[in-house]
């Protein structure tokens, strides 16, 4: 992550830019997925809040950065390049501490339980419950990504109110955050069913949004699908984890593929979609996309009760 930082402050071809840019995703990726691993090994009866908690940490940092960087560049006249030379610092001062203070014998007991399990392919972690996770977490990640994405357009094009567009995105990260916060701090792995209210409520206030779009209901609407979308993630993952405890890792792992792609797919087809009929169809398509949620995680449910009794 730090050598893309440096390469992306550093040079002037496009193409070596290009590779700066992977560097810093797939660094990142790494330390997302390792994370998660981590706090499932460390915290195994209340991993969902522990992720929850920092993925509220996330999504303030969304909320607050922007702010922040306005300020350094337009009033305090620094280049755009501060914001990656505080990236950097931030990964030297605070990640590197962090690494050598972990306790190491949790990641030799993972690994040494992992080795005696002999699980060395992806295959064998591909069963129904996994795949019912992954297609819920295809459902959670298009569903953040493509609500965002798609405001702009939304407010000019359909609302014909570009400037509640800020105010749209405003109401959906700061409810993101304090309900992810709320969660993290009186919540445990216990509520099964919990998602299954969030997608179908989504779905039927986005479907709602498409049929009958208004200013007000945008806000409304915004404010309640930030609530719904905070849990998502933290306990899809925290599911998946549970499935192999052993290997946290690399279902961690195999968890980030479906959530990386469930944004690109669904942005690629929903913008398709979009300029042959218009922007509110990517708000149907998004209404649809939480129904998929909601019935993968049910099946999740379903498969993962057989293997319990």
């Amino acid at each position: 992550y730090i050598v893309g930082c440096l390469i992306i402050v550093n040079t002037s071809s496009v193409f070596v830019l290009g590779i700066g840019i992977f560097l810093c995703g797939s660094g990142y990726g790494v330390c997302e997925t390792t994370g998660v691993a981590a706090l499932f090994d460390l915290y195994p009866g209340s991993s969902d809040r522990k992720i929850t908690f920092t993925q509220a940490l996330f999504s303030l940092g969304g909320v607050l950065a922007p702010f922040f960087m306005e300020h350094l560049i337009v009033q305090r006249g620094f280049q755009w390049s501060v914001l990656f030379y505080l990236l950097i610092l931030f990964q030297a001062l605070l990640m590197v501490p962090a690494y050598l203070v972990f306790p190491k014998e949790n990641a030799a007991h993972s690994i040494g339980a992992a080795q005696e399990k002999g699980r060395t392919r992806i295959a064998p972690f591909l069963t129904g419950a996994i795949l019912f996770l992954c297609v819920a977490l295809i459902g959670s990640s298009g569903l953040e990504n493509g609500f965002t994405y798609f405001l702009g357009l939304f407010t000019i094009d359909v609302l014909d109110a570009p400037s509640a567009t800020a105010g749209a995105l405003s109401l959906f990260w700061l409810t993101n955050v304090i309900i992810r916060l709320i969660y993290s701090a009186v919540s445990s792995v216990g509520s099964r069913t919990l998602l299954i209210y969030c997608y179908g409520i989504g779905a039927v206030i986005l479907a709602l949004l498409a049929a009958l779009p208004s200013v007000p209901l945008l806000y409304v609407v915004s404010a309640a699908f930030g609530c719904l979308l905070a849990p998502m993630w933290p306990i899809i993952q925290s599911r998946a984890m549970m499935e192999f405890p052993e290997n946290s890792a690399t279902v961690s792992g195999i968890m980030s593929i479906p959530s990386g792609a469930g944004a690109v797919i669904f942005l690629m087809l929903s913008g398709k979609l979009s300029d042959s009929v218009g922007v509110r169809a990517a708000y149907i398509c998004l209404a649809g996309l939480a129904a998929i949620g909601m019935a993968a995680y049910i099946g999740y449910l379903c498969t993962s009760r057989r293997k319990r009794t």
